[in-house]
């Protein structure tokens, strides 16, 4: 609702992690400082301000696909809903080219080893981490339930044969490459896809299984 939500953007600098520097407000009922402030409150509010199912979500599928460039501030939108006299934090990914191994061109320090072997973290999951002791143990049973289901190699396989067919069926796939070419050092095919995907399940099932034995 754009007359109570508040809704932000991360700023496009990668670096940006202090309130005004990391947010671009797009629509809210309050003055920018008071959305910077909510937004703060939200983060720091013992886990009792954001919506912990939206986070974990958000963290499992950053995760399985790398999405290095969706950390910090940058490339998310943040919603703001107001719940109970405070307002209730959502994420929301966008601008998500540079996942599953692509890298920059240029950029060898994002090769495939590393992106499939690492974890990675936005600030958030540390604040709450304080807040919220078992964050990692609920993010592992929830991969444990969504491996079988929406992370399961039969769905991320048909869901990818029924994308490449819609692009290519309607030409958009063939109008890209004729004006962009093949980007991120050719590495935006599905055969690559395919394969970052299949080891990178793996990593993380060993990953939450760990978090879940130990």
């Amino acid at each position: 609702d754009t007359e109570t939500d508040i809704l932000m953007k991360g700023r496009p600098d990668w670096q940006a992690q202090k309130t005004g520097t990391a947010y671009e407000v797009q629509s809210s009922p309050l003055s920018e400082a008071e959305s910077c402030l909510e937004i703060e409150n939200a983060i720091s509010g013992q886990g009792n301000c954001v919506n912990l199912p939206n986070f974990i979500d958000l963290n499992l599928m950053l995760q399985f696909t790398y999405a290095i460039d969706n950390c910090n501030a940058k490339n998310m939108f943040y919603v703001l809903q107001p719940q109970d006299g405070h307002y209730l934090l959502s994420w929301v990914p966008w601008d998500m080219d540079l996942t599953f191994g692509n890298r920059t061109v240029g950029t060898p320090a994002k090769n495939h080893d590393n992106a499939v072997n690492a974890m990675i973290s936005r600030r958030e999951t540390t604040q709450l981490a304080q807040y919220i002791p078992d964050l990692d143990v609920r993010m592992s049973v929830r991969w444990q339930e969504l491996r079988s289901v929406v992370y399961s190699e039969e769905n991320l396989i048909q869901h990818i044969q029924q994308l490449q067919d819609t692009l290519s069926a309607s030409g958009a796939l063939q109008r890209d490459q004729v004006r962009w070419g093949l980007l991120h050092d050719s590495g935006d095919t599905p055969e690559q896809m395919l394969r970052f995907m299949t080891e990178r399940l793996t990593f993380l099932d060993n990953h939450y299984s760990d978090t879940l034995s130990g």
